[in-house]
């Protein structure tokens, strides 16, 4: 069943990507995405002439006479990135484990997802070994990450007893 799965989608594929070519050699106001390589298909309908199906990456002619392209990324591939930036940030905000009779601490983070990398520092500080009389311990922390153009802080008190 998996095999006739692939091969209904690969020969619906090369149908629409024929299809596609043929569309555009019958309207000569039509862009064939073919000259970008592999991957590159149409968008009838949409603001984007080619889009790669791939990175989400677009191309488009915006002067036929002097072949000028103006080069893209869809709204969702944008929106990815951003993702990407995000994930990679809270990958870089962990907190130092304080232990036994330790008082404070540093950490310095590094973090990635996929393309994006982050930088981030966070500390922690015991504020009381007794909160409530009976050895309980509360630690406060805090840090801040940085990736791109993108910002994130995290924050958070612990009690243990």
């Amino acid at each position: 069943m998996r095999y006739i799965t692939i091969v209904f989608f690969s020969i619906i594929l090369m149908l629409t990507a024929s299809s596609n070519e043929s569309l555009a050699q019958q309207s000569p106001n039509a862009i064939s995405c073919s000259q970008f390589g592999l991957n590159w298909f149409t968008t009838p309908g949409t603001q984007f002439g080619c889009i790669n199906l791939d990175d989400g990456s677009t191309k488009q002619k915006e002067d036929t006479a002097n072949s000028i392209i103006v080069n893209g990324q869809t709204t969702m591939a944008n929106r990815i990135d951003d993702l990407e930036e995000g994930v990679a940030i809270s990958n870089a905000l962990q907190t130092p484990d304080l232990i036994g009779g330790e008082r404070g601490g540093l950490r310095f983070n590094w973090g990635s997802a996929s393309s994006a990398v982050a930088i981030g520092v966070s500390g922690a500080l015991v504020l009381s070994d007794n909160a409530f009389g009976k050895g309980e311990r509360v630690v406060g922390s805090a840090g801040v990450a940085f990736s791109g153009n993108r910002v994130g802080a995290n924050g958070g008190v612990q009690v243990t007893w």
